[in-house]
């Protein structure tokens, strides 16, 4: 009984993990593609100047630390 509970257990963290970097990954793709950095052809997201490489480490510590996509915009839009 106990090797199936620590199964279930196992199965429901990975599931979780697994559901949540997707998640994290969606939200970051949503907020990059509503930015611009700088005047060059590429997407906010292709870019690597190094305004682009500072404003995605900026906005990935908002994510790491939970924040929704409406108050990591509002903070780049302060700081930016």
């Amino acid at each position: 009984m106990r090797y199936v509970s620590k199964l279930k257990l196992i199965i429901f963290v990975v599931s979780f993990a697994l559901l949540t970097s997707q998640a994290f990954a969606n939200l970051k793709a949503d907020i990059y593609s509503k930015l611009d950095c700088c005047p060059c052809d590429k997407s906010f997201e292709e870019c690597d100047c190094h305004k682009a490489k500072e404003m995605k480490a900026y906005i990935e510590a908002f994510l790491d630390v939970g924040l929704n996509e409406e108050e990591i915009l509002v903070q780049v839009a302060k700081k930016y």
